[in-house]
């Protein structure tokens, strides 16, 4: 294992892995290059033993779909269920995880809250790590999402920057239960809406911690 893949287990930077090396805190091989070498069990020990929890792929793609559902629950979008696509699944051409919903007609509001649950997974990537940023944690997915809303926001009056801090006090504020739900997903691949609601349920997810724009016209005929 690599300095790279420290960080990208860890969410942190360079100079925080290699600091953690110098210190001797962390267990590692010194190569003659001077780069930094480590023993993929005695860094899962290592973590274990901290609290903390490696940011793999899989989780990584977990925390994003909690961090859809859990908004969507927060904002009263009933969906059917949350997933985290396995390897090999023919669906990951398209996307690494999903929330899928019934058939229905959007309200006006409707369109803003899912605004929101988009940003939500960018806030929550964000979230996870000091300088997430900075190796792997912001990938394709939340930077699609974060398209969608980019290009949506305007035809319902408002900006990405309202909605990306409406999905940022959302996760702040529902941060267990979106980790309480992206643990299960980690392990079971897929959850559906009550079960979601129940793993929440003694996580204290407020029930309207978010004052959405209400009554806005849809075209406000800004450019």
């Amino acid at each position: 294992m690599k300095t790279d893949d420290m960080m990208a287990l860890l969410g942190r930077s360079r100079g925080y892995v290699c600091k953690l090396c110098r210190s001797g805190v962390l267990p590692h091989f010194k190569l003659p290059d001077r780069s930094y070498r480590f023993d993929s069990k005695a860094v899962a020990q290592w973590m274990t033993g901290r609290g903390i929890r490696p940011l793999t792929k899989r989780y990584r793609v977990s925390i994003h779909e909690a961090a859809h559902a859990i908004t969507c629950l927060v904002y009263g979008l009933s969906f059917e269920t949350v997933e985290v696509l396995s390897e090999g699944d023919p669906r990951q051409a398209e996307a690494l995880g999903l929330v899928t919903f019934a058939p229905r007609e959007l309200s006006h509001n409707d369109r803003y809250a899912l605004l929101v649950t988009n940003a939500a997974s960018l806030a929550a990537a964000v979230k996870m790590r000091p300088n997430a940023h900075r190796k792997g944690l912001i990938w394709d997915g939340c930077l699609s999402d974060w398209a969608a809303v980019v290009r949506l926001a305007k035809t319902l009056g408002t900006s990405e920057a309202w909605i990306y801090s409406e999905a940022k006090t959302a996760v702040n504020r529902c941060w267990p239960a979106i980790e309480a739900v992206a643990s299960e997903l980690d392990r079971v691949g897929r959850l559906d809406y009550d079960t979601v609601r129940g793993l929440s349920s003694g996580c204290a997810v407020p029930p309207n911690p978010i004052q959405l724009h209400l009554d806005l016209p849809l075209d406000t005929g800004r450019s």
